[in-house]
């Protein structure tokens, strides 16, 4: 009889709901209006403009998510510090442990307690959705699978969240540092991943910070995984590995349960073993977050080294006084020599590469498969945005130039990182994919004139067209229409091509043009966009296409359409352009200056060389690059407008279009 009053204790049930019910209440509630009396409200409506538009997608998640999120991130923790705050305090700790049960049986207790609280909520709300279905004819819009896949998804997210409180609340004794280390706790793995990430690409050359944070990155916490919930469904996988942590969480806070002392009631860290662990784990953050902050502000890796010894020693600082619960710390600075010390030689391992990651170059036949582009956007965002798959590089001539490109820029490592880089460098976005399943990734920028004979061959390879110019990729009857684009100052005119046969003609010639450009050819001026319209539901699916002088094919269409004049850029479309000679143009004041200022000033300058040929300032804008303090520049003027560009030629070019 005394065995099932153990495992069963009326009272201590009793006491648990009185004391924390309110929470499961408000849950409940908030649940409730965020969800079923919303939908209804909508539903009754005989026109809602919006009811297409929540309904598209089946996915509850996508409606109210962010007071769903909201709730996700705030009652489950709640719910942990309130439901173990018998520990916390003196008088509830002596009573409940005076109780004829043992410490396991009491945990089971309050945990089922807490546990219950946080489901129970989200399961009535999804009997309610239940009767709703058939009740307002829902099934149009979602199905009873959708309602299941809402609240078991909540239910596992929310427990995992609640387990990882719990386990926060058997290693401290005050409640407010419960509930702050249990955000920290929670939000670890993501804070503490990006932290590190943006701190290694100030040290790494060649790092990819954009590798490690993508959405990915918000799976590694269950509060930052609901903002997702909407648009990145939860797999089994994940489902697995929530699940196993949830119990390996319940079984680590049994074991700290059964080990804390009783008489640690306001300690803020109880077991004696984690407090280094908390205040170095603490001013290692503190450190990490400080030179992110100056490094990104200043730019300057001076600052960046400043923002690390600031940020260290706030951090040791608030670690020692949470530890010691007093201000009055400054005497004990001896333990942060020690992480000072462990910190230098840490960096100088880094600086060193003494790990081997800035110097690693695979084997050619290591090697299955090369992305080889000049924006990394297009590798992590290419087949989302524009439905295209991502191009790759098979071919072994291939992979030699682009290992002999890389170990040239890694060879003028300490050249590259101390050298000022042009207002548009080169970028270099390298993926090595290997046999052995392995990802190589790094990103560089260099000036790309310094490279040009290693760039050469791999720009005018078929395969970097085929990753450069999404063009390459498209057939004929996935486009709607090319739109030719040419960007006169403010104003723009648009020359359309929607028909289905000369879409196949152009999109022919397009592709025959980009075939034989030549690596000189890619810094030519643009003398026209153009946006080639996809097939799509969606009326922003598209992508774009620079056009330049040197596509002799695309040139001969439009002129044989009768339709070149409207299509591109032409001489009479400027006003003048203004040599400056080598006279650095400050950019800062280009874009603050009124345009009328700002015509009045560049024509006011000295040992300039006016342009009013139509011809000659054609050939200047095609000859001429955005790399601006990097040779000669120009400014443009176009006509019946006050707007200036701005733009760089060199010397040679410059001669040859006078």
């Amino acid at each position: 009889m005394q065995s099932k009053t153990s495992w069963f204790n009326k009272e201590i049930i009793l006491q648990g709901f009185r004391s924390t019910g309110w929470l499961g209440i408000i849950y409940f509630l908030g649940l409730f209006f965020a969800l079923p009396l919303r939908i209804i409200m909508f539903v009754t409506e005989e026109e809602s403009i919006y009811r297409h538009q929540f309904f598209e997608n089946n996915n509850l998640f996508s409606w109210n998510n962010d007071i769903l999120t909201l709730f996700s991130g705030a009652v489950p923790v709640l719910i942990g510090i309130f439901i173990f705050r018998y520990i916390q305090t003196k008088a509830s700790s002596d009573l409940f442990h005076s109780l004829p049960v043992n410490r396991v049986q009491l945990y089971n207790h309050f945990v089922g307690i807490g546990a219950t609280l946080v489901v129970l909520p989200i399961l009535l709300n999804m009997m309610i959705l239940f009767i709703m279905v058939p009740a307002f004819d829902l099934s149009v819009y979602f199905t009873i699978t959708d309602i299941l896949y809402w609240a078991g998804i909540t239910i596992l997210i929310n427990l995992l969240a609640y387990m990882g409180t719990v386990v926060i609340g058997m290693v401290t004794g005050i409640s407010i540092i419960h509930g702050v280390l249990s955000y920290i706790f929670l939000f670890l793995p993501i804070g503490l991943c990006l932290l590190l990430v943006f701190s290694l690409d100030i040290f790494l050359f060649g790092f990819t910070p954009d590798f490690y944070t993508g959405p990915e990155l918000g799976k590694l916490s269950p509060l930052s995984r609901t903002v997702y919930l909407n648009n990145m469904p939860v797999t089994w996988g994940e489902t697995g590995i929530y699940l196993g942590l949830i119990l390996v969480l319940f079984g680590c806070a049994i074991l700290l349960y059964r080990k804390r002392r009783l008489e640690a009631i306001t300690n803020p860290i109880v077991f004696p073993i984690l407090r280094p662990i908390f205040k170095y784990g603490v001013t290692f953050c503190f450190m990490l977050f400080g030179g992110l902050y100056f490094g990104e502000v200043q730019n300057n890796f001076g600052w960046t080294v400043f923002g690390y010894v600031v940020g260290s020693i706030i951090g040791y600082l608030i670690a020692e006084m949470v530890l010691q619960k007093t201000w009055r710390v400054l005497g004990g600075f001896k333990g942060y020599l020690y992480f000072v010390v462990g910190m230098v030689v840490l960096l100088v391992a880094i600086h060193f590469d003494v790990f081997g990651y800035e110097g690693k170059v695979p084997e050619t036949a290591e090697i299955e498969k090369i992305y080889y582009g000049s924006e990394r956007y297009l590798y992590f965002n290419e087949a989302e945005d524009f439905g295209l798959p991502i191009e790759y590089f098979h071919e072994e001539e291939n992979f030699e130039n682009i290992i002999k490109l890389h170990q040239a820029i890694i060879d003028d490592k300490d050249r590259l990182k101390d050298q000022d880089l042009p207002s548009h460098p080169e970028s270099v976005f390298i993926v090595y994919e290997l046999k052995n399943g392995e990802k190589i990734v790094r990103d560089y920028a260099i000036p790309g004139n310094d490279y040009a004979h290693l760039l050469k061959p791999i720009y005018e390879s078929t395969e970097y067209k085929n990753v450069r110019f999404q063009a390459m990729q498209l057939e004929a009857s996935e486009v709607e229409k090319l739109v030719f684009e040419p960007t006169i100052g403010y104003k723009q005119r648009e020359v359309v091509i929607s028909d289905k046969a000369e879409i196949v003609e152009l999109l022919s010639v397009l592709k025959e043009d980009i075939l034989v450009q030549e690596y000189e050819n890619y810094n030519e001026g643009t003398i026209s966009t153009i946006r080639i319209d996809l097939v799509s539901e969606d009326p922003h699916f598209e992508t774009y296409h620079g056009l330049t002088a040197s596509y002799p094919g695309v040139e001969k269409w439009l002129k044989d359409k009768g339709v070149y004049e409207n299509a591109v850029l032409t001489g009479d479309d400027f006003e003048y352009a203004i040599l400056l000679g080598e006279q650095i143009i400050d950019i800062n004041e280009y874009y603050t200056l009124p345009n009328n200022e700002l015509v009045e000033k560049l024509n006011s300058l000295e040992d300039t060389t006016k342009v009013t040929n139509p011809t000659e300032i054609l050939d200047l804008w095609k000859n001429a690059t955005g790399d601006y303090n990097k040779g000669l520049n120009i400014a443009f003027k176009f006509k019946e407008q006050p707007h200036i560009e701005f733009r760089t030629i060199d010397d040679k070019a410059a001669s040859s279009s006078k």
